[in-house]
């Protein structure tokens, strides 16, 4: 039985389990690497969300998303561009509403570097939940459109990858959201690069009514948008799930990847290489007679 969010601090919890549970499984198990530090910057007050992403634009200089902490009651989006030597170029803040909380979590560039920024915000004198949130930028970091989306279970929505074609023209977004009846299912938009409006959405909800959790996007060979992720299919077990969309938003193929057992099956990451084949990589946890669990990095052509 779903369980309905009370308060902002239960959402971040719930919202964050999602992200801590698909987007950092693999950093859990990276080995350290020692490097030589060219530079360091640090900038922003963060709060304990570890929510930030970072691109490098046409130039190579490098585009930082994440947020601010402004007050106990306010948290800014924040997004940073850095040259190449790692000078601050500019500096850039977002908030939906005075008493609000918004969190950059994903960013993808065009062609013509413009910045498109996905993650989520929390309204607590309006909907009480969390929605996506999307922001395009121009190179020199002047805002040209918003969009926020909440679905029609009015309930927590949030976006965790995003992508476009090379003009920009179509940008792609998927999340987790609260369905009707269900937990979280698979949520993915197209919107007008130029506007922000939405062309269409798709939403993936496994027959269990359990949570589906995307974490990733990408263009197949044929420039077919794919979503990979987590799908619940009982309290024990989850599989690595990926759907496929044409450009008008028609479903076009899926596959499901099962560990054999019960155990905690999820997509870290999605890759296409240069001649359009694409990688999930992700990561395979079954429970042994033990008791223990064994963990497995699992590349999937």
């Amino acid at each position: 039985m779903k369980q309905k969010i009370k308060n902002c601090d239960t959402a971040i919890l719930r919202y964050s389990l999602f992200l801590m549970l698909f987007l950092t499984s693999s950093r859990l198990n990276a080995q350290q690497v020692l490097i030589n530090t060219g530079w360091e910057q640090s900038f922003g007050n963060p709060s304990q969300l570890d929510w930030s992403a970072s691109v490098l634009d046409g130039g190579n200089n490098i585009i930082t998303t994440g947020h601010t902490v402004i007050s106990s009651t306010k948290i800014a989006m924040l997004l940073v561009k850095q040259s190449p030597d790692g000078i601050t170029l500019w500096q850039k803040q977002f908030t939906i509403a005075n008493d609000s909380k918004n969190y950059g979590i994903a960013l993808t560039t065009d062609n013509a570097n413009n910045i498109y920024v996905a993650g989520t915000c929390y309204e607590s004198d309006t909907t009480g939940k969390y929605n996506m949130l999307i922001i395009k930028y121009n190179f020199n970091g002047t805002k040209l459109w918003h969009k926020t989306y909440n679905s029609n279970a009015n309930d927590d929505d949030g976006a965790v990858s995003i992508l476009c074609n090379t003009s920009g023209s179509d940008v792609y977004v998927t999340g987790p959201s609260i369905g009707t009846g269900s937990e979280a299912d698979y949520l993915t938009l197209k919107l007008n690069g130029s506007t922000g409006a939405t062309v269409w959405e798709q939403r993936y909800n496994n027959t269990a009514n359990l949570d589906d959790i995307p974490v990733a996007l990408s263009f197949d060979a044929s420039g077919k948008i794919v979503v990979a992720g987590g799908s619940a299919t009982d309290a024990l077990n989850y599989d690595i799930m990926t759907m496929k969309y044409n450009a008008s938003g028609t479903f076009s193929d899926s596959l499901r990847i099962a560990n054999p057992g019960s155990g905690y099956d999820q997509a870290s990451s999605l890759f296409k290489d240069n001649t359009g084949n694409l990688y999930i990589t992700g990561r395979c946890r079954k429970k042994l007679s033990s008791g223990l669990n064994r963990v497995c990095w699992m590349p999937v052509l």
